[in-house]
Formats: structure tokens, C-alpha cells, sequence
């Protein structure tokens, strides 16, 4: 019973929050995060400015707006988000993995 608790609680507790890794640049931040989902679909001059992963038991759509919070934060412009996909944790349990870059505009 009480492994059944201990794993549950760090179940719980991971899914909280996706985890942010991010690699890259870093300016002020921005109040607006424009979304792609293809790099063809940006119509503005930009650089990559950094590449960031999430993963969480969370859905998609928690993992997008939270990478969404960071991209602001990290003062990005935009990010393309590349891909998804799932991965078995070390409790044989699957987690999505989203894969994004962050972009700056050139002025």
C-alpha cells in the first residue's frame, strides 16, 4: 500500500509542471509569442534563437501553452514547434516529449 502511495505522489507531483529545457539565447522578455508549426509558414526575416524540449504526463495543449510561457519569458518572438512524441518513463509510464525553436525577428 504504501509504495502504491509513494509512486502515485511522484506521479502527482511530475505532472504538475511540464519540464523546460531550453538551449539558446536569452532577451527581455516579450508579451506576445506568435505560434508555427511549420518554418515555411513564417513570413518575417528571423534567427533561431534558441531550441527548447518539454515533457510531461500533461496533454499537448498544457506542454504548448507552458513552452508558449517560456518562449515570452525568454523573450522570444515566435516558436516553430517540430514535433511531439511519446516517451516511456522510468516507471514504464509514457510521456509526451514536444520539440520547439524560438525565434527573434530581425528588424
Amino acid at each position: 500500500m504504501k509504495k502504491i502511495l509513494f509512486v502515485s505522489l511522484i506521479l502527482f507531483s511530475i505532472s504538475c509542471s511540464p519540464k523546460i529545457n531550453y538551449l539558446g539565447d536569452t532577451f527581455s522578455p516579450t508579451s506576445d509569442v506568435d505560434v508555427y508549426y511549420d518554418e515555411g509558414d513564417v513570413r518575417r526575416a528571423y534567427r533561431v534563437m534558441g531550441l527548447m524540449t518539454a515533457d510531461s504526463y500533461r496533454s499537448l495543449d498544457a506542454i504548448k501553452e507552458k513552452m508558449i510561457e517560456s518562449a515570452r519569458a525568454n523573450g522570444a518572438d515566435g516558436i516553430i514547434f517540430r514535433g511531439f512524441y511519446a516517451q516511456q518513463s522510468e516507471l514504464d509510464i509514457d510521456q509526451n516529449v514536444v520539440e520547439g525553436k524560438l525565434i527573434k525577428y530581425k528588424k
